[in-house]
């Protein structure tokens, strides 16, 4: 018995050093994890593209195509040029000549020109037109009346213009009147800014004429009051007028300007006639060979003129008057720095004031207004010019 008990206790011991190796596990099951619900998202809008080029269609929201839109417009065309020679018909290519185009006149020419009526009865409203009319370089196109055929009744010239920036350039106008028994006008501009640069206005022969003839003559519309606008500017520059003829006639508030100029004698060499509101006259750097009337005529106008750094005297010893007015208080004058030379008249009165005695004395023409006319100017007498015939010098000018 204790002998058997020994044993289990042995091996009881034996089996305890061992150790129990514990049963082993199935392994977790490695399940994916619960996916996260999608959410429908919305789809990016197709963006519109701004331009749409020729190999690409825009698409509606159908999807389905439609037509593609030209990427660039189209450029606007340049004006056009045209060039006119000798023997073509000038009047029938400025009738037809395009806003903004330059008209060129490739030669001497003649070109002649039928006068075109300017009456206020056939004066017809025109759309605005930008015109340039110039000579080619080294070229002075002589532009006067056709003859024959039936003459324009009343009033006419030989260019009209209506609203619209209009430039003359280079050009010789030649005022011939064997023809007609009415006024005459080389350039008439109704409402037009106008420049004119280095033109010649030529009386050929310079005979006496029963027909008032006028270089350029002015159109302004009538106003009712200050505040609608001022009149388009007439700008005429370093060009020369031969006597016989108006250098300009104005009706109406008209704005002229006149720089660098030449004028020889003439009765009146410039008129302004029926302006309720003043009329503006600007002279600078201007020779006016004075005629037997008046220089400046004013006609039932109202007018603000100004005269700098200019020579206004007769050609010989004859008497001149420098100013004919109907209504002398409504003439707002002011010169600077003016040589007057055989002026016998500085103010003339012309109608309601018949016994009103002309103003002979230049110092009371500058000094007989509250401001003073003139300022740093000199009165001569006698002949004034270099030349013993100033006329003749004068017409043998070109600007």
């Amino acid at each position: 018995v204790p002998a058997l008990a020994l044993a289990l206790v042995v091996t009881f011991l034996v089996w305890w050093g061992q150790g129990v190796e514990p049963a082993s596990l199935p392994p977790a099951a490695m399940a994916p994890p619960t996916p996260i619900a999608q959410r429908d998202l919305p789809k990016p809008a197709a963006t519109r593209p701004d331009r749409v080029g020729s190999t690409e269609a825009a698409k509606d929201q159908s999807g389905k195509a439609t037509a593609s839109v030209p990427s660039v417009e189209a450029a606007p065309k340049p004006p056009p040029v045209v060039t006119v020679g000798a023997g073509e018909d000038l009047g029938a290519v400025l009738a037809a000549a395009p806003s903004g185009a330059t008209v060129i006149l490739a030669d001497a020419g003649p070109f002649d020109l039928r006068p075109e009526s300017i009456s206020r009865i056939s004066a017809v409203a025109r759309p605005r037109r930008d015109l340039v009319l110039k000579a080619a370089p080294d070229v002075r196109p002589i532009l006067r009346p056709a003859r024959g055929g039936d003459p324009a009744l009343g009033e006419a010239a030989l260019l009209r213009f209506g609203s619209g920036r209009v430039v003359l350039e280079g050009l010789e106008f030649q005022l011939v009147d064997d023809e007609r028994e009415d006024p005459l006008a080389a350039i008439f501009a109704d409402d037009t800014d106008l420049t004119l640069r280095r033109c010649l206005f030529r009386r050929p022969g310079m005979p006496d004429s029963s027909v008032r003839l006028a270089a350029v003559q002015v159109r302004a519309p009538a106003r009712s009051n200050a505040d609608e606008g001022r009149p388009a500017p007439v700008r005429i520059v370093d060009s020369h007028f031969d006597g016989g003829q108006v250098a300009v006639l104005a009706r109406g508030p008209a704005t002229v300007e006149l720089r660098d100029c030449t004028i020889g004698p003439a009765t009146p060499a410039l008129w302004v006639e029926a302006a309720a509101w003043p009329a503006q006259l600007r002279l600078q750097h201007v020779s006016i060979i004075a005629g037997e009337g008046a220089v400046f005529r004013f006609s039932r106008a109202a007018a603000l003129v100004r005269v700098d750094d200019s020579v206004i005297a007769s050609a010989r010893y004859g008497e001149a008057t420098l100013v004919a007015t109907d209504e002398p208080d409504r003439l707002d004058w002011h010169g600077w720095g003016n040589l007057y030379g055989g002026i016998t008249t500085y103010l003339l009165l012309t109608r309601g004031q018949a016994d009103a005695a002309p103003l002979r004395s230049f110092a009371r023409w500058r000094d007989g207004t509250d401001e003073p006319r003139e300022a740093d100017s000199i009165a001569r007498e006698g002949h004034l010019w270099a030349e013993n015939d100033p006329i003749a010098a004068l017409t043998a000018l070109d600007p």
